[in-house]
């Protein structure tokens, strides 16, 4: 009897370990070298986007799957609306063509990104983030028309409080970010 406990107590860990190994090789998160030189390396992608942005002020997201549109404050109707800044596409047209869209969702791919948010003067490129229900975490880029803060010597690994983030300067209005 205790070699069949031992043996199934043997295959779940096996099995633990297996999917730790798996998390690690396929999950990993870019250290901060690799997020400052792909920026570096890509600026001119980055900026790309930012500038459509620019053209299309009304943008909030542009995902994989859904577009949100950005409100500003005198087109805001009811208190969900108004608490989020935000509404749908299928509630508010953005006006956009579909070769428009689909651009940004090109160039986002080759970036390696599956959104961008643009909201308060600030858009927001999300590079990895894990975790599961309140204790998730994101790293990525973000560039501000306004300074930001917490600015700290590294975002990467000064880990925020809950519902925070600290940004690390990189150049210009740029900066990487890390949010809890």
């Amino acid at each position: 009897m205790k070699s069949k406990r031992f043996s199934k107590l043997k295959i779940f860990g096996l099995a633990i370990l297996g999917l730790v190994a798996v998390h690690y090789i396929f999950f990993r998160a870019p250290s901060e070298a690799q997020m400052i030189a792909k920026f570096h390396q890509r600026k001119a992608e980055f900026e790309q986007i930012r500038l459509m942005l620019k053209q299309d002020k009304n943008v909030g997201t542009i995902g994989n799957n859904w577009i949100e549109a950005q409100l500003g404050p005198d087109k805001i109707q009811s208190p969900k609306n108004k608490k989020q800044g935000i509404v749908t596409l299928h509630r508010l047209p953005l006006n956009l063509s579909a070769s428009r869209i689909a651009l940004y969702r090109s160039r986002l791919r080759k970036l390696g990104f599956s959104r961008v948010d643009a909201h308060d003067g600030r858009v927001q490129l999300e590079q990895f983030g894990g975790g599961f229900t309140d204790t998730t975490w994101g790293i990525g880029y973000m560039w501000s028309a306004k300074p930001l803060t917490p600015l700290v010597k590294s975002a990467y690994w000064e880990r925020p409080n809950k519902d925070d983030r600290h940004f690390s300067h990189i150049e210009g209005n740029w900066y990487m970010y890390h949010r809890r």
